[in-house]
């Protein structure tokens, strides 16, 4: 247990530095939060502007050579969950104008490891990416929204259906087993 603390501390340290040097290229305010996944095997950090974020993910423990998944939750109005901000969850995507879409996709080398980027621009989505459930991050509201990056198993690749199992939901489910396997949470960093 030890271990695996420092390897995340390390982790997370190393997003710090990378990040901060990408803070100053904003033009407007921005701010920065690292969080570990929710099984603590992996660790991630967001940069938000009050029109954009920009996710970067160390991810650890995953299947060796294997399909992968990241998807957005962002809910607009996390003071609407249940339990709060910070505590929302799938029963709160309604109250809370949560949206469900593709962020990226990925497929593991050997030791079961990644590092995924990917950004979001307030407003309506891109025509052609998949949304769970529409709608996107409201504009203006990247500071107040609690964003989840949820990380899905496709399983191993499939000849002939890898762009399907990294770019869809559903992509090699037919086949594999696929399955959501952690998420890491960022909850808002202004209240309503």
């Amino acid at each position: 247990m030890r271990k695996m603390n420092i390897h995340i501390k390390t982790i997370s340290m190393i997003l710090v530095g990378v990040m901060s040097l990408g803070l100053s290229a904003h033009g407007n305010k921005s701010t920065f939060q690292t969080a570990n996944s929710t099984n603590q095997t992996s660790a991630g950090m967001l940069v938000r502007t009050n029109q954009s974020v920009d996710a970067r993910l160390a991810l650890t423990g995953l299947d060796a050579d294997a399909a992968y998944t990241v998807w957005w939750v962002v809910f607009n109005k996390p003071d609407n969950c249940m339990n709060g901000p910070g505590a929302c969850g799938p029963g709160d995507v309604p109250n809370a104008k949560g949206s469900v879409f593709f962020a990226t996709g990925f497929v593991t080398g050997n030791d079961g490891n990644a590092n995924v980027t990917t950004h979001l621009k307030a407003g309506k989505l891109p025509k052609g990416l998949e949304a769970l459930v529409p709608g996107g991050l409201k504009r203006g509201n990247a500071f107040k929204a609690e964003f989840h990056m949820v990380v899905r198993s496709h399983g191993s690749p499939i000849p002939g259906t890898l762009a399907e199992q990294i770019g869809t939901n559903g992509g090699g489910c037919d086949i594999n087993a696929c399955s959501d396997q952690f998420a890491i949470i960022f909850p808002p960093v202004m209240s309503h």
